[in-house]
């Protein structure tokens, strides 16, 4: 139901949306209005989700950082940061350099305990690091985009 959301930020949203209906209802119940509830409910739910979609709450599934630092305005949203993205269809965020490493840079051949290496190619088809679904282009598109817009970002340190 949630999409992007870990499962601690899932149930901080049911229960910020349980409040909400439960003020609702109760509001209702004393005007003897019922008329609208569903449409008032539906605002609700869409406010909770829309803040919560653009808070630095949560971590980059990639380098499993933090999205929020010291560095970083406790009131910034995620959509100030141009070192961050999300991937559009499933919502899941990340730091736009970690999420184009994982799609486009070859990573180093490392050795095993046994000697044999160990070779990572860059994946043909580009996924989501969080649900695996494969992206679409415009999504990939849109990666690349950022990432050559932002040279702050391009360190090239994989």
């Amino acid at each position: 139901m949630c999409k992007g959301l870990d499962d601690d930020q899932v149930d901080e949203v049911f229960k910020q949306i349980k409040e909400e209906l439960q003020l609702l209802s109760d509001n209702r119940r004393e005007n003897s209005d019922e008329s609208g509830i569903l449409y008032d409910a539906h605002e609700k739910i869409r406010d909770i989700l829309t803040e919560y979609n653009d808070t630095l709450r949560g971590r980059c599934a990639v380098c499993l950082e933090d999205f929020k630092d010291e560095d970083h305005k406790t009131l910034e949203k995620f959509s100030d940061r141009q070192d961050l993205v999300r991937v559009d269809t499933c919502f899941h965020k990340y730091h736009l350099k970690c999420l184009y490493r994982d799609w486009f840079m070859q990573r180093k051949i490392e050795k095993d305990e046994f000697g044999c290496e160990i070779i990572y190619k860059i994946p043909k088809h580009k996924k989501c690091p969080t649900c695996r679904r494969v992206v679409n282009d415009s999504e990939i598109d849109y990666i690349k985009s950022e990432y050559s817009k932002h040279p702050e970002v391009n360190d090239h340190a994989y």
